[in-house]
């Protein structure tokens, strides 16, 4: 049984007027009229020639018309079939479908409805369709969308897909011995990567994952004897490109003796100096561990 277009308007004008969000509510209640049919008059605010996609041949020749719902926002946008005369500020009454609902442009879109009598009065349209529907491989129903030549396209590449081929034998063994061969190479490039990196990538490496680096000892803070402990560290004729200490004047003064180009952390920021100051902390709670588990209690 149709669903009469009166009861449409008088819907959604109380969707619009007492709902908090009466977008929501109408979506969900275009939904529920989606596969029902709904006859009534519309009054026509504009017309213009359909240029959208449509569902049937009928429908792409025609009109596209526009109905504003008296005491709303809302508009119905409905695409109707080519033989179907309208004009601005008419009335056109006919069966339709709604099929989506738009929230940001408020508008309700749905196409006209062939009606059963239509179909039945015109035998030679009935025909062709039928003549078209057996023709197509595949078909097995009658469709008033077999006219269509997306849905013809549609039919032969589906009956061309389904119809038994020769036999194809799938065989990969070369692809996958290339692989193979691919991957190995890929394996032995890599570990002559590593090798050339050499033992200095891996010490740097070491530092930047916190872990102890070799360290040389100086027995007191005069600069001679800072001085030997850097030249044992880093050798005589190294040039570090940046030498980062605590403030200390004993560094300074080595730094400043060789040239080097030096940096200072922050007093009383302990997070300017972290590296050292977290290396300094492991290795003396490595020294407690290790008298600890030797035995000894204080």
């Amino acid at each position: 049984m149709a669903f009469p277009f009166a009861e449409l308007l008088t819907e959604i004008q109380h969707l619009a007027i007492h709902k908090k969000r009466p977008e929501r509510e109408i979506r969900n209640f275009v939904r529920e009229l989606s596969k029902r049919t709904i006859t009534g008059s519309l009054k026509i605010a504009s017309v213009a020639k359909t240029i959208a996609y449509t569902k049937r041949h009928t429908l792409r020749d025609g009109n596209t018309i526009k109905s504003v719902i008296p005491e709303t926002d809302y508009i119905i946008e409905l695409q109707l079939d080519a033989d179907e005369r309208v004009e601005q500020g008419g009335e056109v009454t006919c069966m339709f479908c709604l099929y989506k609902f738009d929230g940001y442009s408020k508008t309700l879109y749905g196409h006209q409805i062939e009606s059963e009598a239509s179909t039945q009065s015109d035998p030679v349209n009935s025909n062709n369709r039928a003549f078209e529907a057996a023709n197509i491989p595949g078909s097995t129903s009658l469709s008033t969308e077999s006219s269509d030549p997306l849905h013809r396209y549609q039919a032969e590449a589906f009956a061309k897909l389904s119809q038994d081929g020769p036999d194809v034998s799938f065989d990969t063994s070369y692809e996958e011995e290339m692989l193979a061969k691919l991957q190995l190479e890929a394996e032995q490039r890599f570990a002559e990567l590593n090798n050339e990196v050499g033992e200095a990538t891996f010490e740097s490496q070491a530092d930047a994952n916190n872990e102890i680096s070799p360290a040389s000892t100086a027995k007191t803070k005069s600069i001679e004897e800072v001085e030997r402990a850097i030249t044992q560290f880093c050798g005589s004729d190294s040039f570090p490109k940046h030498f980062y200490t605590d403030n200390a004047t004993e560094f300074k003064a080595v730094g400043e003796k060789r040239g080097w180009c030096q940096d200072f952390c922050l007093a009383h920021r302990k997070e300017t100096n972290g590296i050292v100051e977290n290396a300094v902390r492991r290795i003396s709670e490595g020294t407690r561990c290790a008298l600890y588990q030797s035995g000894f209690e204080n």
